[in-house]
C-alpha cells in the first residue's frame, strides 16, 4: 500500500501519471487540481481517454497553464473501446507522443516508483498491460476510480460508467496481476463540494478559482453540489487510512447485457486476481483534506 507523506517521515513525492476523461464531468478537473495541490505527489504526466481526447487534453493543458505547470506533458490517448490512439493533428501544447508511449516512457523513467491514477475508461491502461505487461506490472500502484462494490455476493444492476464504456479493458487491468486499488461509486458518490463552498471558491476571484468555478457552473445544476469521485482515487494514494480496504478477487463482465458489471469472488482463481477494494470512506476526513488543498491551490495568483 502506498501512503506517501503520512508515515511521520519526510519522503520524496511519489511520481504519478493521471489518465483521465477530464472535460465533461467536473470531478476529473478537481482531481487534477487536487494532485497539483498535494506535495506528496509529483505529477509526471497526464493522458486523456474516451471520446474527444484532444479536447480533454486541451482542458488539462488549460489548468496546468493556470497552475504554472506547463512542464507536465499531456498526451491524447484512445477512445474507449477502440484500443488505438487518434491519428489526427495534435493540438498546440499537447505532447506529440501517444498516451501509451508517454505511460511507457514514464514507467521506465520512474522504474518501480510510478503510480497511475485513472478517472475514466481503462483503455489506455489496458493497452499498456497488453503490449508491455512487464512494465505494467512494475507500476507501484494503480489507483482506479471505477466500479461499484455492493458486497461479495451482490451484483450491480447496471455497470459504472467507466467500466461500461470499455468492459474488456477494465477486466484486463483488474486481472493483470498489477497492484490495483479500486475506489468505486459505493465510496465516491458520498463525496461532494457543497454550493456554499463553491461560493467561497468563486469569491477567491483568482484565475485558478475562476477556472474551477466556471467549470462547475457549466456542468452542475444551479444550487447542486459538485461530485468529487475522481479525487478520492488520488487521495487514496497518500491518505489510504481514510479508506477501509478489503482484498478481493475481481472480474468485469465483458460481453452480454451485463457487460461492464463488476463481480467479486471469495477466493482467488485462475481468472480472478486480488485487488484492494474501497468498502468504506471517511467522508468528512476526505472532504476536509480536499477543501484545504483546493483553497490553497485556488488562492494562489
Amino acid at each position: 500500500m502506498v501512503d506517501a507523506g503520512h508515515s511521520g517521515e519526510q519522503e520524496a513525492p511519489v511520481p504519478v501519471v493521471l489518465d483521465t476523461d477530464i472535460g465533461v464531468d467536473v470531478d476529473a478537473l478537481f482531481a487534477l487540481a487536487f494532485i497539483l495541490a498535494s506535495p506528496e505527489l509529483q505529477l509526471a504526466g497526464v493522458t486523456t481517454v474516451s471520446g474527444d481526447v484532444r479536447m480533454r487534453a486541451r482542458t488539462a493543458c488549460a489548468l496546468l497553464e493556470a497552475a504554472g505547470r506547463q512542464d507536465v506533458p499531456v498526451a491524447a490517448g484512445s477512445q474507449a473501446g477502440c484500443g488505438c490512439d487518434q491519428p489526427s493533428e495534435v493540438p498546440p501544447n499537447v505532447d506529440a507522443r501517444s498516451a501509451a508511449s508517454l505511460l511507457l516512457q514514464m514507467a521506465g523513467l520512474h522504474e518501480g516508483a510510478l503510480c497511475l491514477i485513472t478517472t475514466g475508461p481503462l483503455t489506455n491502461a489496458a493497452r499498456m498491460a497488453r503490449d508491455h505487461p512487464c512494465a505494467f506490472r512494475s507500476l507501484r500502484g494503480l489507483f482506479i476510480q471505477g466500479g461499484d462494490f455492493k458486497g461479495v455476493d451482490a451484483r450491480s444492476i447496471r455497470p459504472e460508467e467507466s467500466f461500461r464504456l470499455d468492459p474488456p479493458a477494465a477486466d484486463m487491468v483488474l486481472t493483470s496481476g498489477a497492484p490495483v486499488l479500486l475506489c468505486g461509486l459505493n465510496a465516491t458518490r458520498r463525496t461532494s463540494l457543497s454550493p456554499a463552498r463553491l461560493n467561497e471558491l468563486e469569491a477567491l476571484d483568482t484565475p485558478r478559482a475562476r477556472l474551477l468555478a466556471s467549470a462547475v457552473r457549466h456542468s452542475v445544476p444551479s444550487g447542486a453540489a459538485a461530485p468529487l469521485h475522481a479525487a478520492v482515487a488520488a487521495a487514496a494514494l497518500f491518505r489510504s487510512k481514510l479508506i477501509t480496504w478489503r482484498s478481493l478477487p475481481a472480474r468485469v463482465q465483458t460481453v452480454g447485457p451485463e457487460a461492464g458489471v463488476l463481480a467479486f469472488e471469495r477466493k482467488p482463481s485462475r481468472t480472478a486476481c486480488g485487488v484492494r477494494v474501497a468498502v468504506d470512506l471517511d467522508v468528512e476526513g476526505f472532504e476536509s483534506l480536499f477543501w484545504r488543498r483546493i483553497c490553497a491551490f485556488a488562492g494562489e495568483t
